[in-house]
């Protein structure tokens, strides 16, 4: 990848250069492309990744959600500097209560259900064990939460439903978030689940080794 402007080279011979930056993640880097979409960049080739963004890609080659973003993996960039790259609509984010009521209302319940789980979960662990690899229980009774909510549509469960699943295929310790930064709508005020799961091992991991670099630096 080269930058002013980024261009992406890719182990296929072929490149795209960006028109600018849109923002930046724990493990992604998003892109404007020449075609107005976005081109959220990954390194996934590390010990300790989060795979977000391929759990994402899977489900929509199999299911075509109302409520997860249209996203398609592209292919890797040029060896030296090997990233995975995934391409998606530019959605209207983060979600704002004043401009989506609705779709606000919805995550909303969201929040609030994963919420529910976290404190069950610490209860029945005694609040004294950590909850990395318990991702999937939180996962399924934020899920079983969502059902029992009048706000949330069966296609929104779906959602959930799939990302739960195929987030179990990478680890127990991948479970939800619904962060307003993490949420977006369509110019029509749909709600989209835009980065929604995570990897709590690889957040842990990246963290102690940004805490790591800093002590060196003292």
């Amino acid at each position: 990848m080269r930058h002013n402007p980024p261009t992406l080279f890719f182990d296929d011979g072929t490149s795209i250069t960006m028109q600018r930056k849109l923002g930046k993640g724990a493990f992604a880097t998003v892109y404007l492309g020449p075609d107005g979409k976005a081109y959220a960049v990954v390194d996934e080739s590390s010990h300790g990744t989060d795979y977000s963004k391929q759990i994402l890609a899977s489900i929509r080659r199999e299911y075509k959600s109302r409520y997860l973003p249209a996203i398609e993996f592209l292919g890797h960039t040029e060896e030296e500097d090997y990233r995975s790259v995934y391409k998606m609509p530019v959605y209207v984010a983060p979600l704002r209560k004043k401009d989506h009521p609705k779709a606000y209302a919805q995550a909303k319940v969201l929040r609030d259900c994963l919420e529910e789980a976290h404190r069950n979960l610490s209860r029945r662990l005694k609040w004294n064990q950590r909850m990395t690899h318990y991702g999937h229980q939180l996962m399924d009774e934020t899920v079983e939460c969502a059902k029992k909510n009048k706000l949330v549509p069966r296609g929104l469960v779906t959602a959930l439903e799939l990302l739960r699943d195929e987030s179990a295929n990478h680890g127990s310790d991948y479970t939800f978030e619904f962060p307003v930064r993490n949420l977006a709508t369509t110019q029509s005020g749909h709600l989209i689940l835009l980065d929604t799961v995570f990897s709590q091992e690889a957040i842990e991991a990246k963290r102690k080794k940004e805490e790591a670099k800093r002590r060196r630096a003292w």
